[in-house]
């Protein structure tokens, strides 16, 4: 997982840096995360119980679509999952990749959401 700041970090210094041709940058998160990892993230900042749960496939635009996302939003989401799940988008690596780890960690990135929403 990636934080967005990371992202627009990441983003804005490629943009500002001189070079020419193809460049490919594969951004990772400050690291890598599971499910229960971001689950026990947000328990700690709600001080309570949270748990990560599978939602299967079938359900992913109905769950998505109640979070207030666009229908493009949804399917885009939807399909990048897929791509993730299959394999079909993977991390290439490899010397014409630059791979840049985000700096911001999952602890602060929920605490920062959960103090913003109190």
């Amino acid at each position: 997982m990636v934080c967005a700041a990371d992202i627009g970090r990441t983003v804005a210094q490629a943009m500002t840096e001189d070079w020419t041709g193809k460049r490919i940058i594969e951004l990772h998160g400050a690291a890598d995360y599971s499910p229960n990892d971001v689950a026990a993230a947000f328990a700690d900042a709600l001080e309570r119980d949270v748990q990560a749960v599978a939602v299967p496939e079938s359900d992913w635009q109905a769950t998505i679509s109640r979070f207030g996302f666009s229908p493009e939003a949804v399917n885009s989401y939807s399909e990048m999952m897929r791509g993730f799940n299959s394999g079909h988008i993977v991390f290439e690596g490899g010397s014409h990749v630059q791979t840049v780890r985000g700096q911001t960690m999952i602890a602060d990135a929920v605490g920062k959401l959960i103090a913003e929403q109190v």
